[in-house]
């Protein structure tokens, strides 16, 4: 309730500050039409004038001469409506977001079906909110300049029009790109159709009825993924399904553990899960970039004008995201069950702490290759080195931190790997126990 409050309160204040502006233009009209007939008027009481309002008069009065003041008057009553009409629109729309986001909660098929027309529907609007908005702030500050302190700052105006509609191509150009399927460039290359990892996917996407993996990229990222989106390897850009393995991170995984991970992340690809990858996290995703590249074009005048619809942006994601926070959490516990159907609880969760530890590893050899001097060589193969040859015994103090994280993923929130863990029914002081970072065959040897 407090992110809608301030949301209302940001939104509305441009609105706020026309509406001001607006009553006090035709106070101070009236005011001055009062102060003129009483020293050029004798023979009416004060009582009158004081009733005396400039719509009043103008109705009265049928003179050439005042068209310029009663142009100004239509102006202002303009700016009035119109800053009721935004103000009165924003507290509509946040109260819309909410119930939506309250909806989304309960089901993942709502937040699929309802998450899309928002984006959609709040792009539009913003795009003519934010020439509004601007038409309100330039009407503000030329009717509280002329009528209050009797001068104009044009450049200001001039500036503030140019950048509202600079703004309004930016939120259209921030949608358009939004939906566009850009392609990620990965660091690896394509693994063969002769390989063992080929065989492992292709055994697991049969086994728990799982869409086809079109390509296998193995890199020295430290990660593993599946996804829909077109990427790009070695110069060549590749459609369809792509999972990544990391090289690094297998040379001390079982074979098991790779199959359970792999398990894992070809999980996201049954049901309506493949429908939710497709058509929710893109545009999530999207709507995220729109707004780091809102920040990025704002400057000067347009960052202004763009206020009010960064300020939308902002709360509509933060409205969606716990909804999304939740169904990621159903959704990878639900790809976690595919992972221990497909091997077994103490592999998936020993893959898992394992990798949590490796990544922490991995952080730490990158941090001594980037205070390394220049000559010792190229900072990744610094890293890697350093990383093969670390130490991996940990602590239990160690293992506690580790439980506490969640295994980094390039597009997926992950819940807590001692929630995951625990999920799989094992205790994870069992399973750290467990844990050899020398496995006899090392799923390396797939690759």
């Amino acid at each position: 309730m407090k992110n809608a409050l301030k949301a209302f309160l940001l939104f509305s204040a441009i609105p706020a500050i026309a509406l001001l502006v607006s009553i006090g233009g035709i106070y101070k009209m009236d005011a001055d039409l009062r102060a003129s007939l009483a020293s050029q008027v004798s023979d009416v009481s004060k009582s009158a004038l004081d009733k005396l309002t400039v719509k009043e008069f103008l109705s009265k009065v049928d003179d050439p001469v005042l068209e310029p003041l009663r142009r100004n008057v239509s102006l202002l009553d303009i700016m009035r409506y119109a800053s009721i009409a935004a103000i009165a629109f924003s507290g509509v729309y946040i109260c819309m977001i909410k119930l939506f986001s309250a909806i989304s909660r309960k089901s993942r098929a709502a937040l699929l079906h309802l998450f899309r027309p928002a984006y959609l529907v709040t792009s539009a609007l913003l795009a003519i909110v934010t020439i509004v908005n601007a038409a309100l702030l330039i009407g503000a500050i030329y009717f509280g300049e002329s009528l209050f302190i009797e001068r104009i700052h044009v450049k200001l105006i001039f500036l503030i029009g140019a950048g509202a509609l600079l703004g309004c191509g930016a939120v259209i150009k921030s949608l358009v790109d939004s939906f566009r399927k850009g392609s990620m460039a990965l660091d690896g290359e394509l693994v063969g159709e002769d390989s063992g990892i080929r065989a492992l996917v292709s055994s697991v996407s049969e086994e728990i009825g799982a869409a086809k993996i079109d390509n296998i990229v193995a890199g020295n990222a430290m990660t593993f993924f599946a996804t829909e989106s077109p990427v790009r390897v070695g110069g060549s850009s590749l459609g369809g399904k792509t999972i990544y393995i990391s090289r690094p991170l297998s040379e001390f995984l079982s074979v098991g553990e790779l199959k359970s991970i792999v398990t894992h992340e070809l999980g996201h690809f049954k049901g309506m899960d493949t429908e939710y990858s497709m058509k929710f996290y893109p545009i999530y995703r999207g709507l995220g970039l729109s707004i780091q590249r809102l920040a990025e074009r704002s400057n000067g005048a347009m960052a202004l004008a763009l206020f009010p619809t960064r300020v939308m942006f902002s709360f509509l994601l933060e409205s969606f995201a716990l909804s999304e926070s939740e169904h990621s959490r159903e959704r990878e516990l639900a790809a976690d069950s595919e992972a221990v159907r497909a091997s077994d609880p103490r592999t998936f969760s020993s893959a898992l702490l394992k990798t949590s530890a490796l990544l922490e590893l991995w952080s730490s050899s990158v941090e001594k290759a980037r205070e390394a001097p220049p000559e010792e060589g190229d900072e990744e193969a610094l890293a890697l080195r350093d990383f093969r040859a670390a130490n991996k015994s940990f602590t239990g103090a160690d293992y506690e931190r580790m439980l506490e994280s969640d295994v980094f993923h390039p597009f997926d929130s992950h819940p807590r790997v001692k929630d995951r863990i625990l999920a799989a029914g094992q205790d994870p002081a069992t399973v750290q126990e467990s844990i050899d970072f020398a496995p006899a065959e090392t799923a390396s040897t797939l690759l």
